[in-house]
């Protein structure tokens, strides 16, 4: 089924309630022919709304196999956990599928393609396909591409307010196909915005502490989490390189653009995923390794860093899949060393690199994480910043004050009388203390203008 129509009209809501009835009727199955050896109950769910994802963090397109009911919103659940999976999934870059239309329908009909290959082992599982609220212009090209390419057993427009043009165009590219239009369901009254939204699913996915049956929470400040560190430069790095989605910042600006930021993790499952590789150079034994120079669409930025520069054309989804987001908390550039925060699991990392696959990062237009910054100093105006002498939930203490890993303990210093911890004083990463007008351009001070400016006094 093909649930489409404007923004907020609940499309989301829709295939959430048709996918828990589509439970419960595979389970009253299971249990009038018990005894008899029946499919498992479950359904397939095709996130085609990069902006509002439902089991994944926003910015990806995905392919799940859902086997439990749902009666939480997406922020409950970034992931896909228990018994339900994500099959596959693929970065976008960006919110919305206007930055790379293209590149938005490749990645689609991939995970379609995949929802096909997944069929052999479940002949009967559904699939209910969510499509983002772009129904103009681009967006309705893409709405008939994507039904004509996939061709569902039904579509479904929820709106019966139109556009009309809109409504006939989809009718016409459905065919012969059931078009039905439902009345919309949308709130008048939002609690919250889309970028709220999505910072709450952000929030929900970088403090997740356990992925595997159960979801579970790290209330700590990110700052106060001891980074995952990958080698970028030397003798067996952990990534292949970076490459950006949209705007091509030159190399030495490129640090400072990934510095925290969100970035996607893309796995490359074979090197055809990139532009221009030259199958010539791989290796012979393993055709995932790289041979002994750099290709041309790598460039080594002033920090080392390797940079997929002047690479027009994303990433190919067929050769590629990726696994989630993370946050650059750091570059250590005399060590090569990305300090980054992420909930995926360090064996799933180890996992790839036995397998003699690559990693990509991927920076692209998602929102910045500016909640992430300030998570320190909110927590320590509620007043649950943990006293000077407790240590405990932060990272691991040596006697000298430092950690293991060479950062910093989170004491706190005396300014004024005033007890103010490390990530108040710059310590922590991202941002810094300033007081008064510090850090300001000349002008940035408030303008006070005279009430009385401009009148003119007129004598009697």
């Amino acid at each position: 089924m093909f649930v489409c129509g404007p923004k907020n009209a609940g499309k989301s809501t829709f295939a959430k309630l048709l996918g828990n009835r589509l439970l419960s009727v595979a389970a009253d199955n299971l249990t009038n022919f018990k005894g008899k050896s029946q499919r498992s109950p479950g359904f397939a769910l095709l996130d085609l709304d990069p902006g509002q994802p439902e089991y994944s963090a926003p910015g990806q397109l995905s392919l799940n196999f859902v086997e439990e009911p749902s009666f939480s919103p997406p922020f409950v659940h970034p992931v896909t956990i228990g018994k339900s999976q994500t099959l596959r999934a693929h970065a976008t870059g960006a919110l919305t599928p206007a930055a790379d239309p293209n590149h938005y329908v490749t990645c689609a009909l991939d995970l379609f393609e995949h929802y096909r290959g997944f069929l052999s082992m479940n002949p009967e599982c559904p699939l209910i396909i969510n499509t983002p609220g772009w129904i103009l212009g681009t967006g309705l090209e893409l709405l008939q591409e994507l039904i004509t390419k996939m061709c569902p057993t039904e579509v479904v427009y929820m709106s019966r307010e139109g556009p009309l043009e809109v409504v006939q165009s989809l009718q016409e590219a459905s065919g012969s196909l059931p078009f039905y239009t439902l009345p919309s369901r949308g709130s008048e009254y939002a609690t919250r915005t889309s970028a709220q939204l999505r910072t709450m699913q952000h929030l929900s996915y970088f403090h997740l502490s356990q992925m595997n049956d159960k979801v579970a929470w790290d209330d700590q400040p990110l700052t106060s989490i001891r980074p995952l560190e990958i080698r970028y430069a030397g003798g067996d790095p952990g990534i292949l390189g970076i490459m950006c989605y949209g705007e091509q910042p030159p190399p030495e600006l490129l640090a400072d653009t990934i510095n925290g930021s969100l970035l996607a993790i893309v796995v490359i499952d074979d090197m055809a995923a990139i532009q221009g590789w030259n199958a010539t150079h791989k290796d012979a034994d393993n055709a995932n390794n790289i041979s002994g120079h750099q290709q041309p669409p790598f460039m080594t930025t002033p920090e080392a860093l390797p940079y997929l520069h002047a690479l027009n054309t994303p990433l190919n989804p067929a050769h590629s899949h990726t696994l989630g987001l993370l946050l650059v908390r750091g570059i250590d550039v005399p060590r090569r060393r990305l300090q980054v925060l992420t909930p995926i699991p360090t064996r799933t990392f180890e996992e790839i690199l036995e397998a003699k696959k690559s990693i990509i990062l991927i920076s692209g237009k998602l929102d910045t994480p500016g909640w992430a910054y300030l998570e320190g100093l909110k927590r320590l105006l509620c007043g649950q910043e943990r006293p000077e002498g407790d240590q405990s939930g932060g990272t691991d203490s040596s006697e000298n004050g430092d950690s293991q890993d060479g950062v910093k303990e989170d004491k706190a210093e005396e300014n004024g009388g005033v007890t103010t911890p490390r990530y108040l004083s710059g310590e922590r990463p991202w941002v810094e203390r300033l007081s008064g007008s510090q850090g300001r351009a000349s002008g940035a001070k408030v303008w006070r203008v005279r009430r009385d400016l401009g009148k003119r006094r007129v004598d009697s």
